[in-house]
């Protein structure tokens, strides 16, 4: 059996008394009021992973005022806190999904619009995700204890004093319409100076800043969450190879009733508030009452809610939706999802393949490459990728004797990264082959072209001499279909026809001509069943092809 345990605080001001009742008020003060960004903030914290809390700056005013039991304290216009010092157990819920086990971690945070409630669940839901192997059905139990200690919020709607830098920081905010030019999120990614860019970027720098909503009530404490994980599912026995017919199967049955067979796959703990004391992963009491008692030390954020900044920005509300709604694109592009193409094989088909002799591939007006590359006519062969986004294919490196070809689309796609190597070289992270070859010479030193296998963390040894390979990456989870890419050769004047599988057709694909000691560069046609290569004729020496079929 193994045990994960995570314990993790929000970064805040450090406390200023050791007395831990002065301490518990002075925590959940210091909450209420602070701005919170929904679009990459973790209620949770990181655990490991990339993402903060997503408490930001203040925007509400506080003031100090005297008293005899804390000379210094804080006092926050509108608000108010009570005690609570209780704990409670939540019924423990067993069989449930991802999804159920998301909402399950979820329900204690409120973030008011439905879009910010589902980025807050998205970004929860990475805890989920960093832990499951998708080959598996898999089914959870969960059990949640409480220690409250304090509970303290805002009076809405809001009549106190705003933070005077917050206040001048919004009258310098832009008016926007949504209407950013050439600045899509994508191009923002990429290039934040980017001259079309120069408002949104005030709002996003506004919205590291502050985030896009206001902490408005909060309840500290502490909170155990267990996580039991069930496998239940089917998979080929040979789930290394996607390609392998299923001619075996395995079930794993894993259950917590002791009359049950099988075995925990793994448990999960996250102490969230107080210390770790070893035996809470057994309910063992007197750990838990350890438990207790750090908690009203080291107490944090156990429900809250979180309200819109628009009611705090006066007549740039309007603008603020607009900059929220490029904010949350900008996370989708950065998870590697498509602001246009509800799936990546709906993209593939509606890219226009563009093609140059001369290194230099302009998109049809509207629309930006995806990926592309320049191919050098000359030996030794050179490859360079081309920057994606823009409305042309180019590169710094082969200026002259080259050959272009670009995928563009209409507006930004998925996140697809491209690289072009003579090594062999894994694509990043995650990300695995979506479609890429390899060009090289063989023994006779004719060019050749091989299809990079699609799904494969790189495209293998290389066949030939002499050889480059330029390959596009994506999140494994993004490919949605079993698009088949397809090469082939011919030498010395010969006519030939490449055939997609039976049922497919062309999407994507270009063929090569080597005439003389130039290289020509021809599309294939989408939206049908071939791809000729035309080296009929005493000039072409040698040609080859490369095509994508769905």
């Amino acid at each position: 059996m193994t045990y994960t345990v995570a314990f993790q605080r929000p970064r805040l001001p450090a406390e200023k008394s050791d007395n831990t009742t002065s301490l518990s008020v002075y925590n959940v003060k210091r909450y209420i009021g602070l701005g919170y960004d929904a679009v990459f903030g973790n209620p949770f914290g990181s655990f490991g992973l990339s993402k903060g809390s997503g408490y930001r700056n203040p925007i509400l005013e506080t003031t100090l005022f005297s008293n005899a039991g804390n000379p210094n304290d804080e006092q926050l216009d509108g608000s108010w806190t009570r005690e609570l010092a209780t704990c409670w157990i939540s019924d423990t819920r067993d069989g449930i999904d991802d999804d159920e086990l998301v909402h399950d971690l979820q329900n204690e945070f409120k973030v008011e619009g439905a879009e910010s409630n589902e980025l807050l669940n998205a970004n929860i839901k990475s805890i989920v995700d960093k832990q499951v192997e998708n080959k598996y059905t898999t089914k959870y139990r969960i059990s949640k204890s409480f220690c409250a200690i304090r509970e303290s919020g805002v009076v809405l709607p809001y009549n106190g004093t705003v933070s005077s830098v917050f206040a001048k920081d919004v009258k310098h905010l832009p008016e926007i319409t949504g209407d950013e030019g050439n600045c899509t999120p994508d191009v923002y990614v990429i290039d934040q100076s980017h001259k079309d860019c120069g408002n949104i970027h005030l709002w996003i720098k506004f919205f590291r800043r502050y985030g896009t909503h206001i902490t408005t009530r909060i309840m500290i404490g502490g909170q155990i969450i267990y996580i039991d994980r069930v496998v239940k599912g089917k998979s080929s026995a040979k789930v290394k190879n996607k390609k392998t017919e299923n001619n075996g199967d395995y079930n794993v049955e894993d259950d917590f009733n002791s009359a049950m067979r099988g075995a925990r796959e793994s448990n999960q703990m996250l102490v969230i508030g107080g210390y770790y004391f070893t035996g809470l992963e057994s309910n063992d009491s007197d750990a838990f009452k350890k438990w207790f008692k750090s908690v009203w030390i080291r107490p944090m954020p156990i429900r809250a809610s979180f309200t819109s900044l628009e009611h705090f920005l006066g007549d740039k509300a309007n603008s603020y939706r607009y900059a929220l709604k490029f904010y949350q694109n900008i996370q989708n592009v950065a998870n590697g999802h498509s602001l246009n193409y509800h799936t990546f094989s709906q993209m593939l088909k509606e890219t226009v393949t563009v093609v140059s002799d001369i290194g230099f591939a302009n998109c049809p007006k509207g629309m930006v490459v995806v990926v592309g590359f320049v191919l050098s006519n000359s030996t030794p062969i050179h490859i360079d990728a081309c920057v994606a986004s823009r409305s042309f294919c180019s590169s710094d490196v082969l200026r002259k004797d080259a050959i272009a070809v670009a995928l563009c689309a209409k507006g930004p796609g998925f996140n697809i990264v491209a690289f072009d190597s003579k090594d062999r070289r894994r694509c990043p992270n995650d990300q695995v082959v979506a479609f890429g070859f390899q060009v090289f010479t063989d023994e006779s030193s004719a060019l050749q072209l091989a299809a990079c296998p699609t799904g494969r963390q790189d495209c293998g040894m290389m066949p030939g001499k002499d050889g480059v390979e330029w390959k596009a990456c994506i999140d494994s989870k993004l490919l949605d279909s079993e698009y088949s890419p397809r090469t082939g050769g011919t030498l010395n004047g010969k006519y030939k026809t490449i055939k997609c599988p039976k049922g497919q057709k062309v999407v994507s694909g270009f063929t090569l001509r080597r005439m003389g000691n130039t290289l020509k560069v021809d599309n294939c046609t989408a939206d049908i069943e071939t791809c000729d290569i035309r080296c009929s004729g005493y000039e072409c020496s040698e040609g080859a092809a490369y095509m994508l079929c769905l």
